[in-house]
């Protein structure tokens, strides 16, 4: 994590130069003890404290007794304004008043603590040290003893909230130990389902106990969960403390507290319309009992005051990447910080290495002396060029207001993922992913100044029609996740999660209004015609979870199709979604809805049968397979070149098809120059 060398320069300081033969030596804070009305005092020195990962110490030479025991903090920088100082070898030294109130914290009353801080023990005048130390974060937040985790002050209710996260905690623990399970620390409620959590804190969720999940919903709210560099720092830990206050709590006992908040509010979300805070469903009000009717109508009630952590999933903040098969998850992992904040745009880059498999990682140099896109540009190549796969170009979202010298393929870092990625997705069941290129890695190559990326393919189909008004859909809203705040909010909302690099202010923006919003990921709003047209028939063929939802949802539509050709009257199923089954009638329905998100349905044309696009899909944009990509492509011809509109679903090639069609000599192969 780097600081603005605006507000960090000490030219009195005299940093001594970290070695870079000894990969085990660091510069560490040594705090003097003092009470916490008095001033900070610190000192600075090297010392060997790092080690490899997965390293036993007591395999080393001298059973690790030679290394150094620090605390790793990890804390966001708050308000650049509210600035404090300390005596750093005896001279006064500038940090924010955050770090200020952490390292008072972190300080004992009568011994001397041993602290890393970046802001403090990287010198932020030393570009050369900069780029070195932020290739070893990993490392150096894995040889610390904890990671110290520091939420900020305390305030009115944050109490409260970690007594709610420790009643929690141990209510599960109770519960797992009635089942005999034993507690084994992290991730030892991770094999109970979302259902079941829910029904285990059933008692929690009550009307008196609502202003505690309030609380606990702040408290989860604070600035760290949204911060780039947090992820990293916390997944490498080995042991995490999370510090509010004066009060503590082990990291497990928060994260599963962020487990129950993702499903209790999930629930709410599933079964109230979130755009009108409106009371429960009649229709789905059955599902729940009396008793927690009052708390989920009275969290929809208060709903808007939340909007930080209801609009962004905290699992999905904090959470460890998942495990893929594909080259081990890199374009996922390297897309991990797009929706967190930080200063610096490379950092939504920089500021995951430490979680990206080692050849990927050792592939990144970090430089921020180059244009942030330039970096883009050199990540998307290296990953590239490292996995042989082309999954990291899916996570770029075309949109027609991107300035002209942004690579159509290239991965947009300061922005919200306008939609799902299918490249990266599993299915929905026990089944495994998408199998489109048989394994075939990539044959690409890159120009010079990175401004064209060439890939091996061939065309399977042609778009005819987009628009959803084909499909037996009369009319459909799109709605986007922000329409319900004010302008005000929505622009401070904004200016915290992008950066301030004029470089990428090419965001549709106006002061009066929303009019913007269209470049924000939107949904399409359908209930109705879903639930009469394919509820019934999708519940009819079995539980509606198994297989893949797109294909299943596809397939129901090309049906109706094909029935309203024939001109006798289409076969449609009128029957209501019964009541015991409407839990899986949501389930499957908000699976459909978020992956539709900011997408649309087209025609193939000549085939006449439906596949999934961008919402910015043109007629006779070309349906591709290109080699290394999990998902089919559409690109589109501009002036003897192509430009990369997004990924598809289309079924028939999902599973190989084109591969098959390809060495059968029904396609031809060809290099597309992609601008």
């Amino acid at each position: 994590m780097l600081m603005d060398p605006v507000t960090c320069s000490h030219p009195a300081l005299s940093y001594e130069p970290i070695p870079a033969s000894d990969a085990r030596i660091l510069r560490v804070l040594k705090l003097a003890a003092g009470d916490p009305s008095s001033p900070l005092v610190g000192t600075l020195s090297l010392a060997a404290g790092v080690v490899p990962i997965n390293v036993d110490t007591s395999n080393l030479e001298d059973g690790g007794q030679g290394l150094v025991e620090y605390e790793a903090l990890s804390y966001c920088w708050g308000d650049p304004t509210k600035t404090a100082s300390m005596m750093l070898n005896g001279t006064p030294f500038g940090i924010s008043a955050n770090l200020e109130g952490a390292l008072t914290r972190l300080r004992k009353p009568d011994a001397e603590s041993v602290v890393w801080v970046d802001a403090i023990c990287i010198n932020q005048n030393d570009d050369a040290e900069k780029r070195r130390e932020v290739t070893r974060m990993r490392a150096i937040y894995y040889g610390a003893k904890h990671v110290a985790v520091w939420l900020g002050p305390e305030e009115p209710d944050s109490n409260v909230a970690i007594d709610l996260a420790d009643e929690i905690y141990g209510h599960f623990q109770r519960y797992c130990s009635y089942l005999g399970v034993k507690d084994e620390g992290e991730g030892i409620f991770d094999w109970i389902s979302s259902t079941e959590r829910l029904q285990i804190v059933e008692d929690f969720l009550t009307a008196d106990r609502i202003d505690a999940w309030k609380a606990l919903h702040r408290l989860l709210s604070r600035p760290w969960f949204g911060r780039a560099w947090t992820l990293q720092e916390l997944i490498v830990a080995r042991a995490s403390l999370v510090l509010c206050g004066e009060r503590s709590v082990a990291w497990q006992v928060l994260e599963l507290a962020i487990n129950v908040c993702d499903v209790t509010y999930g629930a709410v979300h599933t079964i109230i319309n979130p755009p009108n805070d409106s009371p429960l469903d009649p229709l789905t009000a059955y599902i729940w009992p009396p008793y927690h009717l009052e708390f989920l109508n009275s969290m929809a009630i208060t709903r808007a005051e939340y909007r930080f952590l209801d609009e962004r999933n905290v699992a999905d903040m904090i959470g460890r990447p998942g495990t893929f098969a594909r080259a081990e998850s890199a374009s996922s992992r390297l897309t991990q910080n797009t929706n967190r904040g930080c200063s610096l745009p490379h950092d939504k880059i920089y500021s995951v290495l430490g979680i990206l498999p080692p050849a990927l990682r050792n592939a990144i140099t970090p430089d921020y002396s180059i244009p942030a896109r330039t970096a883009f540009a050199r990540a998307v190549k290296a990953c590239v060029e490292t996995t042989g796969w082309l999954n990291i170009i899916c996570h770029s979202h075309y949109a027609p207001w991107y300035p002209a010298n942004h690579p159509s393929w290239l991965p947009d870092w300061t922005r919200l993922p306008r939609a799902t990625i299918f490249a990266e997705r599993n299915r929905d069941a026990l089944l495994p992913p998408h199998d489109v290129v048989r394994d075939t890695l990539a044959q690409v190559s890159f120009s010079e100044d990175l401004s064209v990326l060439t890939a091996a393919g061939f065309v399977v189909g042609e778009v005819l029609t987009p628009g959803f008004e084909h499909v037996m859909f009369p009319k459909l809203e799109r709605t986007s996740r922000f329409l319900t705040v004010a302008p005000a909010e929505i622009r401070r909302w904004r200016d915290a999660l992008y950066p301030t690099d004029p470089e990428f202010q090419y965001i549709p923006n106006a002061e009066e209004d929303i009019a913007w919003l269209d470049s924000d990921p939107n949904y399409w709003e359908s209930e109705a015609e879903f639930r009469i047209l394919v509820g019934p028939a999708i519940l009819s063929h079995g539980h509606p979870g198994f297989g893949d939802v797109l294909d299943r949802f596809l397939g129901r539509l090309q049906y109706l199709i094909e029935e309203e050709k024939k001109g006798d009257g289409a076969k449609f199923d009128f029957k209501p979604v019964e009541k015991e089954r409407e839990g899986e009638y949501q389930g499957f329905y908000n699976k459909v809805r978020g992956h539709l998100m900011s997408r649309t349905l087209f025609l193939r044309a000549g085939e006449g049968e439906l596949g999934i696009g961008p919402d910015f899909t043109k007629p006779g944009d070309l349906i591709c397979i290109l080699f290394g990509c999990d998902a089919p492509v559409l690109l589109r011809k501009n002036d003897g070149k192509y430009m990369f509109v997004g990924e598809a679903h289309v079924p028939g090639f999902m599973e190989g098809q084109g591969m098959d069609g390809l060495r059968e000599g029904k396609y031809a192969l060809a290099d597309f120059d992609i601008i």
